[in-house]
């Protein structure tokens, strides 16, 4: 881990929740976020880009279908790129109890915001999305299935 890292991680880091390197200023492009991250050389993300333009593609699904970054790390770069924390959700277990408190109308509502994010961010429309609802007991982190 990085000095950048592990000064945005506070005292307290949770396994999982990633907070970004900075949360105010400029916005980064999303290319250079994936280079500072270390997830891909930038040489390789230019080519992708000039390509994906090219071709009228959206960027973050053009770095996927060419294997320079899968979802996940997609997702980390935007969280990152915007100054908000990365939530790892593969990286909690799922609390039974706190998933039978959303109730099927809630749940619906939270897809129907989800299709329409979707909508404004074309780019990550090809994505396999699972929608979840994250909870905070204290210091843990819990994730709640929405099916």
């Amino acid at each position: 881990m990085s000095e950048t890292q592990a000064a945005a991680a506070g005292p307290f880091p949770v396994p999982g929740l990633t907070p970004p390197t900075q949360r105010t200023g400029a916005k980064r492009r999303i290319g250079d976020v994936i280079v500072m991250l270390g997830f891909a050389e930038r040489k390789l993300v230019e080519s992708v880009v000039d390509k994906g333009h090219a071709d009228g593609m959206p960027l973050g699904q053009s770095l996927i279908e060419a294997d320079i970054v899968d979802s996940n790390q997609l997702a980390h770069a935007l969280a990152e790129r915007n100054g908000l924390d990365f939530v790892d959700l593969s990286s909690f277990e799922v609390d039974k109890g706190a998933a039978n408190l959303i109730d099927a109308e809630k749940a619906r509502r939270v897809r129907r915001a989800a299709r329409a994010w979707l909508a404004v961010h074309p780019e990550l429309a090809e994505l396999e999305v699972e929608l979840e609802a994250v909870g905070v007991r204290g210091r843990r982190v819990e994730r709640v299935p929405l099916d």
